[in-house]
């Protein structure tokens, strides 16, 4: 029986745990249990800043693969991307995408500049001094953490309203000193959010139906975002008033039909593998992408998850689907 590695972040003896955290451990608990449907023993590895103990650990184990599930080691995302780059150093087959793929969706200005640059519509942005794009004012500007997945850091006071640039600067380090995250603010575009995920399919790739969030019964001066609350504390307002639809009218058709061609080729530029999910935000006139998720959350009721079950696949079709496109593995 061949062996496969769950790595996880690991979270001390007795450490209250964030909502996202919890998610972690599930998603860890449910492949796991996939993978064993799928005749594969499992070994679940813990991830520190001892890199070192975690190679010694993969080498002497010799797993058939990994899956990955490391989004932040030490409360930091950033230093994601370095537990893929140390299987890739040392040859291991890993499930879902490469470090390259993880650094440019993790670091959000960066993502942005690079969608720009390979003509895909992302709103304008701001981050250290530089602007991607003609900003606006006055206009309202929704204010993000750097490296972060998960909504971490985002809240109904991340909106803002800028008047000039010297202003919006002002607002960004605000919320900087607040939340003690480097940050950078990106237009908002209030209107629909729409997402696209993407999984293998026998050497190809297959855009699942595509699902909408709505916000329902939203007060006037609430803020349409899918804030942290809204995705992680289950008895807010917010969450619960946030539904996810696959319910869309024939007028959508066009833009549904742009969207996939334009999460199709976010996938494939950012050199995505195995599962994506790309966030869209919609306003009358135009569809913008947001983000690109490479790793994106495999939860029981996560969107990609969701979105496969409207196609009629179970969790294990999921993942044996992310399996079969692992390079180096029969």
């Amino acid at each position: 029986m061949k062996t496969a590695a769950v790595i996880r972040p690991y979270y001390p003896p007795g450490k209250k745990l964030a909502e996202d955290e919890e998610d972690t451990l599930d998603q860890t608990r449910l492949i796991s249990s996939a993978l064993k449907n799928l005749g594969y023993k499992v070994k679940e590895l813990q991830c520190t800043l001892n890199f070192e103990k975690l190679r010694k650990e993969l080498v002497k184990l010799n797993p058939a693969f990994c899956f990955n599930l490391v989004e932040d080691i030490e409360d930091s995302s950033s230093l994601c991307v370095a537990v893929a780059l140390l299987l890739e150093h040392i040859k291991m087959p890993v499930a879902g995408s490469p470090s390259s793929a993880l650094y440019l969706s993790t670091h959000k200005p960066a993502a942005k500049a690079f969608m720009q640059y390979r003509g895909i519509p992302t709103p304008v942005f701001f981050f250290e001094g530089s602007s991607g794009g003609n900003l606006a004012f006055p206009a309202q500007y929704i204010i993000k953490p750097e490296c972060e997945d998960a909504s971490i850091g985002i809240d109904h006071d991340s909106l803002i309203q800028a008047e000039n640039l010297s202003d919006l600067q002002h607002k960004i380090k605000q919320r900087e000193d607040l939340i003690e995250k480097k940050c950078f603010a990106e237009e908002f575009i209030n209107g629909r959010e729409i997402n696209i995920s993407i999984i293998a399919d026998n050497g190809s790739y297959e855009i699942l139906p595509p699902a909408e969030i709505l916000f329902i019964d939203f007060p006037a001066d609430k803020p349409k975002i899918l804030d942290y609350e809204a995705k992680w504390c289950y008895d807010s307002f917010a969450c619960r008033n946030t539904p996810r639809s696959f319910k869309f009218d024939s007028t959508d058709q066009k833009m549904l039909e742009r969207a996939q061609k334009l999460a199709m080729q976010a996938f494939k530029i950012y050199g995505c593998r195995g599962y994506a999910r790309i966030d869209f935000r919609a306003d009358e006139s135009e569809l913008y992408v947001i983000e690109t998720n490479a790793n994106p959350c495999l939860a029981e009721e996560c969107g990609l998850i969701a979105s496969a079950a409207q196609r009629g696949y179970s969790y294990d079709d999921v993942i044996k689907r992310i399996v079969s496109d692992i390079p180096g593995i029969s």
